[in-house]
């Protein structure tokens, strides 16, 4: 699990990456906030944490 935040592309560029990281923020298990030059800091919410502590 990531434990800090990671620059993200702003912009679709058509990845797996891209979609996923939205799919992941409209669940609610991680937030987007612009952080310039065309990127995005995709940080972990405290739900995004438990969901990845949860035995499967």
């Amino acid at each position: 699990m990531q434990s800090g935040d990671i620059a993200v592309p702003a912009e679709d560029d058509g990845t797996l990456l891209f979609r996923t990281l939205h799919e992941c923020k409209d669940s609610g298990w991680l937030t987007l906030k612009p952080f310039g030059a065309g990127f995005d800091k995709a940080s972990v919410t405290d739900l995004g944490r438990t969901i990845c502590k949860a035995p499967r």
